[in-house]
Order: C-alpha cells, then sequence, then structure tokens
C-alpha cells in the first residue's frame, strides 16, 4: 500500500511541478532550468500538415551535434495541426523515424524503450492537441499530453527522438534548418502560440492519467497479494514438514517402547541372553534392507534446464531467420556486379553472430553484433531483422529469469542472380 501512495503521490507532485504545456512561448521553465525558443517548423507527411513543431534548448543553437551532445534540459513540443491523427498510424510513423536516423545497434540496445515510447505516442490525436518531450538529465525522458503526464523513459531516449528532426533524414532540409535557428520563425510564432487544446480533450487525457494510476495501483495490490499468497503457501509447507517429522517422531518413540517391553518381557526367559542377541541382529538387518531416502529434486535438473535452454535458442533462430532479407541493393551500390560474379567470404557473405535478450513475452530486450561478418551492411541487415522479428515465442515456464540471453550464428551464404 506504501508503494501506491509513493505512486500516487509522485505523479501527482510532478503534473504539480510540469511546466505547462498549454501557454508555450519564447521562453519556458523545465525543472528549474529556463529554456529558450530555438526554432519553430511545421512538418508535413504525405502532403499533409501535420504539427508544427518547436525545440526549446537551454542556449540557442545551430550546430545539432553541438545540440546532441548538450546535457542541459531540452524540450521538444509539437501541436497538432491535422484534423485528427489516428494511434495506429503514429506508432508505426515514431518507429520508422527513430530507425531511419539511429546506427541499428543503438535502436537495438533500447528496443524495449523505443517501443514503449511508440505506444505512448500511439494515441489517436486532434487538432490543438499538444504533446511535450522533456529531457531531465541524469533521470528520464518525460512524455505528456494536453499537460498530462504519459510516460517516464530513460533519459538516453531523448536524443534518438530528437534526431527525428536534426538527424541525418528529417522531414526536409528546410524543417531541420527551420528547428535549428538557421530562418526566421516570427510569422510561425503567433499561430504557435494560439494552439491550445480544448478543455475536454485536457480532461480526456487527464481521465486516462488517472486510469493508468488506478491500473497501476491495482497492479501493485494484486502483486502485494500475490506475495502474502506465496509467504503463507510457503508457512503452511513448513507447518505440514513439522506435523510430518512429529507424526514419524511419536511412531519412533512408540516403536522404541515396544522393543523395550519385549526385551524386559524376554528377561524373564531362561534363554534372555540368547534372544537379545537374536532380537538385535534381526533389527539390524531390517535396518539394513530398508531401501535409502533418495531425496526428489525439486524441479528441473540442470541437465534439463540446458536442454531447455538449448531448444529455446533454436526456437528464437527457427523465427528470426523468415525476417532477413538479403541487402542486394546496398551491396551492389558498393561492390558492383562483381557481388555475384565474384563473391567473397566477409564482402558479400558469412556467419553473424548477435546476441538477444528477449523478456517472458519474447518482447526484445536489446540485442547487438558480438562477431561481425567483416561487412558492416550484411551486419546491419541482420540487425534489422532482429528487430523485426519481434515478437518472439514466449520464454518457456520452466526458466526463473525475468529475461533470457542468447546468441545466434547467423549464416548469410553468396548471394545468387
Amino acid at each position: 500500500m506504501n508503494k501506491i501512495l509513493s505512486f500516487s503521490f509522485t505523479v501527482l507532485l510532478f503534473l504539480a511541478c510540469l511546466p505547462s504545456t498549454l501557454h508555450s512561448a519564447a521562453n519556458i521553465t523545465v525543472g528549474s532550468t529556463s529554456l529558450q525558443l530555438n526554432g519553430i517548423a511545421i512538418q508535413s507527411e504525405l502532403r499533409s500538415d501535420w504539427f508544427i513543431n518547436a525545440l526549446y534548448l537551454s542556449a540557442k543553437s545551430t550546430n545539432p551535434d553541438a545540440i546532441l551532445s548538450d546535457i542541459s534540459p531540452k524540450r521538444m513540443e509539437m501541436k497538432v495541426l491535422a484534423d485528427n491523427l489516428t494511434g495506429r498510424r503514429l506508432k508505426r510513423f515514431w518507429v520508422e523515424r527513430i530507425r531511419n536516423n539511429n546506427e541499428p545497434s543503438s535502436v537495438l540496445a533500447l528496443a524495449k524503450q523505443v517501443r514503449n515510447f511508440a505506444n505512448v505516442m500511439g494515441q489517436n490525436l486532434v487538432a490543438n492537441d499538444v504533446i511535450a518531450i522533456d529531457f531531465i538529465p541524469g533521470s528520464s525522458t518525460r512524455v505528456s499530453i494536453n499537460g498530462s503526464l504519459s510516460a517516464e523513459l530513460s533519459p538516453e531516449l531523448f536524443n534518438m527522438i530528437l534526431k527525428s528532426w536534426i538527424g541525418e533524414r528529417p522531414p526536409s532540409n528546410e524543417f531541420k534548418d527551420a528547428i535549428l535557428g538557421e530562418s526566421n520563425f516570427d510569422s510561425l510564432l503567433t499561430r504557435y502560440q494560439s494552439i491550445q487544446p480544448s478543455e475536454a480533450r485536457i480532461a480526456h487525457f487527464d481521465t486516462k492519467l488517472q486510469e493508468e494510476i488506478a491500473k497501476q495501483q491495482k497492479a501493485d495490490e494484486e502483486k502485494r497479494l500475490a506475495e502474502e499468497r506465496k509467504i503463507a503457501e510457503a508457512k503452511a509447507a513448513e507447518e505440514a514438514k513439522l506435523r510430518q517429522q512429529e507424526v514419524a517422531n511419536e511412531e519412533a518413540r512408540q516403536a522404541q517402547l515396544a522393543a523395550q517391553a519385549k526385551v524386559q518381557e524376554e528377561a524373564k526367559q531362561q534363554e534372555l541372553e540368547r534372544k537379545r542377541l537374536a532380537e538385535e541382529a534381526r533389527i539390524a538387518e531390517e535396518e539394513a534392507s530398508k531401501p535409502p531416502v533418495v531425496e526428489v529434486p525439486a524441479g528441473p535438473s540442470p541437465e534439463e534446464i540446458a536442454q531447455i535452454k538449448s531448444s529455446y535458442t533454436r526456437a528464437i533462430q527457427r523465427h528470426y531467420s523468415p525476417h532477413f532479407n538479403y541487402p542486394t541493393r546496398e551491396l551492389m551500390k558498393r561492390h558492383g556486379s562483381s557481388v555475384f560474379s565474384r563473391p567473397r567470404k566477409g564482402r558479400t557473405h558469412g556467419t553473424v553472430n548477435i546476441s538477444v535478450e528477449v523478456d517472458r513475452d519474447g518482447d526484445l530486450v536489446s540485442g547487438g553484433v558480438v562477431k561481425s561478418s567483416g561487412e558492416k551492411i550484411l551486419d546491419e541487415a541482420v540487425q534489422k531483422a532482429l528487430f523485426d522479428a519481434v515478437p518472439f515465442p514466449a520464454m518457456p515456464s520452466e526458466l526463473e529469469d525475468e529475461t533470457f540471453e542468447t546468441v545466434l550464428s547467423i549464416e548469410i551464404p553468396a548471394p545468387t542472380r
């Protein structure tokens, strides 16, 4: 219960301190840091204006590398211009933007964080909705919609998102120049400041926040009850074991009393010594003939666990294989038609060893190249296929860890026409 109250208090305290996204101006405050408006640009997709975007920095800059390396707070703010944008389209849009502007190895290293961000941004939006993405140094990447906190993600994720604006593949060169403040944005500023969400949309996302808090509280309560049940079951098992031991001790005591009575009775007979020795011999023989007590190990043996892990690794590799596409076009751009006429190992084909870490549901946690084929194009094709293969088969119930990590050996054959 203390965890639930702490979670609710933290969220409410954050909302109380959250800089207003409903009254954006040339200067805003994130935490205790004052930020300046660096640039404004309209983002168009499919010949339609989707957003009017703004970048806020602690100090204005036109250098993308300097902006990305700056560890001060930052904000990306987006105001919706389109009448409506579906969550399904936006989720796919953000995954593609992040993948197109970042190295595959970087995306794989934060695979789950990228998908969590895409899920948060996969909301059905309408005109005048406002999204703020704040970089809190050493803490988190915070996402809020219409003033309501939607997620707190890894701080390393912010620059991966920001590269979708100022990276190598921005929406357009004009967009990138405007965001970097290399063009005059005074004509857009008044329009930008006038866009505010309606009270109904503010209430809508505030309600979603409360639902998330209630959901978290329910999950915490269920976890607490499960832990209590586990403790109770362990206690009951221990008590049952003690009762069994007590019964066994009583039976042993009764058997011992009976043996003593028998010895006392035989002491009255003339052949006391012979019978005593015979009885001792008999008891010794009975004890020797009893089968040894074999403790049955709980759960699978180490050998069985190793077999389960090996089998699960093969299942992951079988699931991955159909998603790999040979990068013919990229290799021909680099090596020409000799890709087919003179294939060379390490240039047109070879082996790539790639690490894979999945959670219990089969979702990708992280991954990366362990052993290169010798050709970066082949390595990147293998990594892209790993991301596309999500989700993988769920972890076997016999494995106790929360995640499973293994290494796949991807054999890339020489190309054929």
